[in-house]
């Protein structure tokens, strides 16, 4: 009579599960949030090249062609005021971003585990949760918003003792209110992420336990060992010759080629500088240098080469994004059409993985990306426009009364900005709920390993004895 564990593991295969709308919403937060970022780093760049330019003045040369040199001069000069005010957006933006990204990780962590708990009570013992899913029951709880807290309280350090620097210096009780909010935000946050882990460890481990009951390692190590590995010749996972499959490569390739390009960017900046003020330090500018009619010339060519070079790298991942969506829908309407024929060959391994697992949308990441862009300088332009920042910088004086007309459109572009990205939520939690049964066809079908699931230890340790 057969052993009933061996004829689960025998029929055994991986199947997602359902977890719900929190968690499929949090997993949308995690897709837009990493482009986000690379949208605040762009930003960042932009900064410093339009900075360095307009220092030159050669935005002023070029408006000056179509607008008195007076005029020409203030727009010069209210750029560089946004460009310099942008920065506390910025770094503002920048810890949110994180902070999001760690917030969606802790939902999808409880809300997986959760709905592989009460899943363990009356599903299919054959119907093994994929490694993606059974990896957030088996973590620890809180381990991310633990690492999150831990590097607050490092950074959060090192403003402590800045501004209690300030604090001593300037005699200031605004300084000094300062270091007892921050102080109190990141020893706070630690001791409370401490607690609750402690809380919530034992209800992780009742969660864990029933998971394993339900479905035993057997039943993994046998999944595993009928899912295909990653190929060791490139050929043969190779996506190229599936249909979408050369627009993705070049989606992929456009999204590299920016970083290359703005060491170019850095490059040719270092080659202006040290050409404009001959004799600098890494800690201090030297005088300007002036030169001849063809040295300014050759010199204005580069600081616009550096910033052509800043435009191009913004213009190719927003291409990106287009070709990658364009080519993502074409492959799976090849890969469904397979799926559908049951005398069809495995498809190629990257297309395989792309599909079986959780992607995030390429329109979503261009939004993302773009999103980033428009946060930073439309929250400047509000800024400058709604307050008078003379108090926070003498150079701001009378920012209301110059940018105040802004205010409304940026406002409106933020808005907008900010509602494309909620559709684009809305699709990838749509998309995702909606293809949960297609990925589950694909791992039933023809399962893979994604990169770096192995056989689990204990069979392992059996395999070697």
């Amino acid at each position: 009579m057969n052993n009933p564990e061996e004829t689960v593991a025998g029929d055994a295969r991986w199947h997602e599960y359902a977890v719900g709308m929190r968690a499929e919403w949090a997993y949308a937060v995690g897709f837009v949030m990493v482009p986000f970022l690379g949208g605040l780093v762009v930003s960042f760049v932009s900064m410093i090249v339009i900075g360095v330019v307009g220092e030159e003045g050669l935005i002023t040369d070029v408006l000056a062609r179509w607008i008195p040199l007076y005029r020409a001069q203030d727009v010069s000069d209210n750029l560089d005021l946004l460009l310099r005010i942008s920065i506390l957006p910025l770094g503002a933006f920048a810890y949110l971003a994180f902070l999001a990204i760690t917030l969606a990780e802790t939902v999808v962590e409880a809300r997986v585990s959760k709905a592989l708990f009460a899943a363990a009570d009356d599903s299919d013992s054959r119907l093994v949760p994929p490694p993606s899913q059974i990896r957030q029951v088996e973590s620890e709880p809180l381990e991310s918003m633990r690492i999150f807290a831990k590097m607050n309280l490092w950074v959060g350090g090192v403003a402590v003792a800045m501004l209690v620097l300030f604090a001593v210096v300037e005699e200031s009780a605004k300084g000094w209110l300062a270091v007892l909010v921050v102080a109190a935000y990141t020893i706070g946050l630690r001791v409370g992420v401490d607690k609750l882990r402690a809380r919530l460890t034992g209800r992780q481990q009742r969660w864990r336990e029933q998971v394993a009951a339900r479905w035993p390692e057997e039943a993994e190590n046998a999944v595993r060992a009928r899912a295909a590995k990653k190929p060791t010749s490139v050929q043969e996972g190779d996506i190229e010759g599936a249909p979408g499959g050369r627009l993705r490569a070049l989606a992929r390739t456009l999204v590299l080629l920016p970083g290359g390009l703005a060491l170019v960017a850095v490059f040719l900046m270092q080659i202006g500088l040290a050409v404009r003020h001959p004799g600098s330090s890494k800690y201090e500018l030297a005088d300007a240098a002036e030169y001849d009619a063809a040295g300014e010339t050759l010199l204005s060519g580069i600081w616009w080469l550096m910033l052509a070079v800043v435009v191009v790298c913004v213009l190719m991942i927003l291409a990106s994004a287009v070709l990658a969506q364009v080519g993502t829908s074409a492959m799976e309407r090849w890969l469904r059409e397979r799926a559908a024929d049951p005398t069809t060959d495995r498809p190629p391994y990257q297309v395989l993985l792309g599909f079986s697992e959780r992607q995030g949308l390429p329109a979503l990441k261009g939004m993302g990306f773009v999103a980033g862009l428009v946060s930073v300088f439309g929250t400047g332009l509000v800024l400058l426009g709604s307050l008078d920042m003379g108090g926070f910088a003498d150079i701001y004086s009378g920012s209301d009364q110059i940018f105040g007309a802004y205010v409304s459109p940026a406002l409106g572009l933020i808005g907008a900005t900010a509602f494309l990205v909620l559709i684009c939520m809305g699709l990838q939690v749509w998309q995702t709920v909606s293809e949960r049964e297609f990925r589950n066809l694909l791992r039933e079908r023809w399962p893979i390993r994604p990169p770096g699931v192995g056989q689990r230890k204990s069979d392992e340790a059996a395999n070697a004895t």
